[in-house]
């Protein structure tokens, strides 16, 4: 294996891995299969050790989020649904060719559009209506009043819609939160409605906005750890306005993890120094779009967020990063980028058994 940074590469698998959406549908389903051949439906939830693999496929519908995750059990949640329109045209038809036809949870990280505007899109469009649709409440986007995707988003999700609660999610509990991926999948909610778990926050209204709102989770598998945080926002600038530091406060209750969905696209507002380096991942999933507003006006991922990355990589134990496009970062990508960044065109899939883990074919 070649050196990147002083440590092995991970092992390039790319020869096998030409058709993303092909081998995602392969994966998820032997994931399944199997371990629906070891449950023989007297195991207790959340009793057993972890078996089986998770898969986490990172959707692209271009600028926005859309994050699927499919237990050992093949149980599904579905975290965001990309913008108005992605959710009919890109979310729900990749659930088809996956042959899900029914998710048994949602989560809404944040009511900005290019998360929750295809989410009734994917809710209308399956089979029966998911356990809980989980978001932070509220009755729209932070000072806003109701967008129509936040109306459209509250009126598909019904009576499921469940306001979430911080701290571990336990599978075999009772009340709202009752969210089981199958058993060894431990969830934890670290940050949520602009508040971290377990910390008292300096109240920040100024610094506050939709963003900050984000709901932050960690997955759990034997030894592989996950985070997303929506747009969650690290102290960065939005215009004139420096955002609130959430990223700070929950890396210190999160630690290390081994792949890292970094916040708001790779925003200037995000993925601040330190929080990168006390999560300390070996592989980052950047999702994010091509021209549009994003060429325009947002240049995601910035420039110094990739620099910081650059920094992980040669300093700590970041391999590599994975874009779902090349984005439109502020300067366009250097020479040097091409040894930290992969650009998929497409989706990004992580599949993690209990002891190693694959991103888009790469061994770790």
């Amino acid at each position: 294996m070649a050196a990147i940074g002083g440590r092995a590469a991970p092992t390039r698998r790319r020869a096998a891995f030409c058709n993303t959406a092909i081998v995602a549908a392969g994966l998820l389903a032997l994931g399944a299969v199997s371990a629906a051949a070891q449950n023989d439906g007297t195991e207790e939830s959340g009793a057993a050790p972890p078996t089986g693999m998770v898969s986490i496929l990172h959707i692209d519908v271009g600028q926005g989020d859309a994050t699927l995750i499919l237990g050992p059990q093949g149980r599904t949640l579905l975290i965001d649904g990309g913008n108005t329109g992605k959710g009919r045209r890109i979310v729900a038809a990749r659930l088809a060719d996956l042959r899900i036809d029914r998710l048994d949870y949602l989560l809404a990280s944040h009511y900005d559009a290019d998360h929750i505007g295809g989410l009734d899109e994917v809710m209308m469009l399956m089979r029966d209506v998911p356990s809980a649709v989980i978001d932070a409440g509220g009755e729209g986007p932070y000072g806003k009043t109701p967008t129509k995707a936040f109306r459209d988003y509250v009126a598909a999700a019904g009576d499921t819609r469940t306001t979430v609660r911080m701290g571990r999610i336990d599978p075999s509990g009772t009340g709202p939160m009752q969210v089981d991926l199958g058993a060894g999948v431990n969830l934890f909610i670290a940050a949520a409605d602009g508040c971290v778990y377990d910390r008292v926050l300096s109240p920040d209204d100024d610094g506050r906005d939709e963003n900050s709102r984000s709901l932050a989770l960690v997955l759990n598998f034997g030894a592989f750890d996950y985070f997303v945080g929506g747009d969650l926002t690290g102290g960065g600038r939005s215009g004139r306005k420096k955002t609130q530091d959430l990223e700070t406060p929950t890396a210190g209750i999160v630690g290390a993890v081994d792949v890292l969905r970094i916040n708001h696209h790779g925003s200037q507002t995000s993925s601040n120094d330190l929080f990168l380096t006390r999560l300390d991942p070996q592989a980052a999933v950047i999702s994010v779009g091509e021209g549009g507003m994003n060429r325009v006006r947002y240049m995601h991922p910035r420039r110094e967020v990739l620099d910081r990355l650059h920094r992980l990589h040669t300093d700590q134990a970041l391999r590599r990063v994975y874009l779902t496009t090349r984005g439109e970062t502020d300067g366009g990508l250097e020479e040097r980028d091409d040894r930290l960044l992969e650009i998929a065109q497409g989706d990004v899939l992580v599949v993690a058994d209990t002891r190693r883990f694959f991103v888009n074919g790469d061994v770790y």
